[in-house]
């Protein structure tokens, strides 16, 4: 396999000159993350239709150029799995990847295991098997070996037929518009997610007081301010049970904060004092009603009915070749039930528009489509779940009960 690396920045430079010509990019990024803030970028795998190179970020001064190329709408950027790289590309300009086709994705909307590794997907569509020997390698140690080179270059040398088979079959199944519309939303919620404060996703945090959220708030900013200045993980500073704790507690004495479990190692003394000046701005600061998390309540409908949805849903996607996981997760199904038990589902639907950011996941967009309404039988009792072969790939199907 032939490939360039590239090290210098005026090597850098030229390579963008060629990528700027190219309406296709192939890319991936090797980093770690264990240990720091946000990942340590370590390398990227670029790929074109005529072209493989890796670019190693060390030792280069600014490599703003490669993420400006991505957001040219007119150039298709493929990746697999490509969280990190989207994120990657975000914090460097401001904005996301507008013409992105995910490998991963891609495959979930095809019938295809969802979410599959990169290796499964180049074994099951190209017949190729992935060398995966340096799969806990440490990216930011220099001289990189040529196992490792040729490890990170073969991540990205087949994106280029995987894209093109993976395109074929959405083409053919009528599916194009759904991996458009997917990958838009899974956009918004990543850069959601990496602006909004993320203290209320805390385990424990919707079971506190308004005051208690407040002085979580406070304990969460303060965490993370110190943990970007040190480059360390925020759970290294102090663990997240121990914010909700201190939350729930609402003291500012130092004396109790010290003597909670967990607070007593040598290295936590120095957080006590700051830690009780973020719980007294808590406790100044307004109260903050945090809205309940619909989705995860067990109380409306039986796990039992989830179960059986679950088995549903899972046989109607593989009549229509397409990943459950892709589909809906349980607490989907339970928050879809809860939806349609509470309310007439032909007025329901009549209101979609109206009422769409309160609508289940599985009565909007492609989902709404082709699953939404489908389960109602299985929720009513007018459809069952038989056994159709014991043998077969898809042993079970969905039928009315009433038929023979």
């Amino acid at each position: 396999m032939n490939f360039q690396v590239i090290e210098q920045q005026n090597e850098f430079d030229a390579l963008c000159k060629r990528l700027a010509e190219s309406d296709w990019v192939g890319f991936d990024t090797e980093f770690v993350s264990e240990d720091c803030y946000r990942p340590d970028l370590c390398l990227i795998q670029v790929a074109t239709r005529s072209e493989l190179a890796i670019i190693d970020p060390i030792g280069l001064h600014d490599i703003t150029p490669f993420w400006d190329l991505l957001l040219d709408p007119a150039r298709r950027v493929v990746v697999h799995a490509g969280r990190e790289e989207v994120l990657f590309c975000f914090r460097a300009t401001g904005q996301v990847i507008p013409n992105l086709f995910d490998i991963q994705l891609a495959a979930g909307f095809v019938g295809m295991e969802y979410p599959a590794s990169y290796g499964n997907l180049l074994q099951k569509i190209l017949g190729h098997q992935l060398d995966k020997g340096e799969t806990r390698t440490d990216w930011r140690a220099r001289p990189l070996s040529a196992a490792q080179l040729q490890y990170a270059a073969e991540d990205v040398a087949h994106l280029d037929r995987l894209h093109k088979r993976l395109e074929t079959q959405l083409d053919d199944s009528g599916r194009s518009e759904w991996l458009v519309t997917e990958t838009a939303e899974w956009l918004q919620r990543l850069v959601h997610q990496e602006k909004q404060e993320q203290w209320h996703r805390l385990s424990g945090a919707q079971s506190l007081t308004p005051r208690g959220n407040a002085i979580l708030r406070e304990l969460w900013l303060w965490r993370h301010k110190l943990a970007a200045q040190r480059n360390i993980p925020p759970r290294r500073l102090v663990r997240d049970d121990l914010l909700v704790e201190m939350a729930r507690r609402a003291s500012p004495d130092p004396k109790r904060i010290a003597n909670l479990r967990g607070m007593h190692h040598s290295g936590m003394k120095q957080y006590v004092d700051p830690i009780a000046k973020c719980i007294e701005r808590g406790l100044a600061a307004p109260e903050i009603r945090v809205p309940k998390n619909r989705r995860g309540r067990r109380d409306d409908v039986s796990g039992m009915v989830t179960q059986l949805l679950s088995v549903a849903l899972a046989t109607l996607c593989r009549s229509r070749k397409i990943a459950s996981q892709l589909v809906a997760t349980s607490d989907d199904l339970r928050e879809w039930a809860e939806f349609r038990l509470a309310q007439n589902p032909k007025a329901a639907k009549s209101r979609q528009d109206e009422i769409y950011e309160d609508m289940p996941r599985l009565l909007s967009g492609w989902r709404g489509e082709i699953f939404g309404n489908e389960l109602d039988g299985i929720l009513h009792g007018d459809v069952g779940v038989f056994v159709r072969n014991l043998h077969a790939e898809n042993p079970l199907e969905l039928r009315h009960v009433n038929d023979k």
